[in-house]
């Protein structure tokens, strides 16, 4: 069984990850960790499938998703969403991250206790920071 250090250990490495290859803010990338933890734990198998999102990804969701590409999720213009974070010197820091599980509803539920907001049934893959838009 795991103890209390190497679950402790598991959560930094994974935040790092959050960080260094998804772009994600750091305060975020914590409960980020978390989130991904304990839906490994419940065996939803999560999927990374976003973080940090340029503008200019983000304007190619909007157009895909204005053409009916039913793979798209409702997303906000370039500016708008919290993917598109960045740092005051222009470095990402994605407040938002998209991941696929097995369950969404237990995963938004996980998420809310966690202080994290989930975008529902209509966005079910959108876990967020909550500081301004989804």
């Amino acid at each position: 069984m795991a103890t209390l250090l190497d679950i402790s250990r598991y959560l930094k490495t994974l935040k790092n990850y959050l960080v260094d290859t998804w772009e994600l803010d750091p305060d975020f990338a914590e409960k980020a960790a978390q989130l991904v933890y304990y839906c490994l734990v419940y065996g939803l198998r999560p999927e990374i499938t976003s973080g940090y999102r340029s503008p200019e990804r983000q304007a190619e969701l909007v157009a895909a998703w204005n053409s009916g590409n039913p793979n798209v999720h409702t997303p906000l213009p370039p500016g708008k969403s919290l993917h598109n974070n960045t740092t005051w010197y222009g470095k990402p820091a994605a407040l938002a991250l998209d991941m696929v599980t097995s369950s969404p509803p237990l995963a938004g539920k996980i998420a809310a206790a966690l202080g994290l907001v989930w975008g529902g049934q209509n966005d079910y893959v959108h876990f967020a920071l909550r500081r301004g838009t989804l």
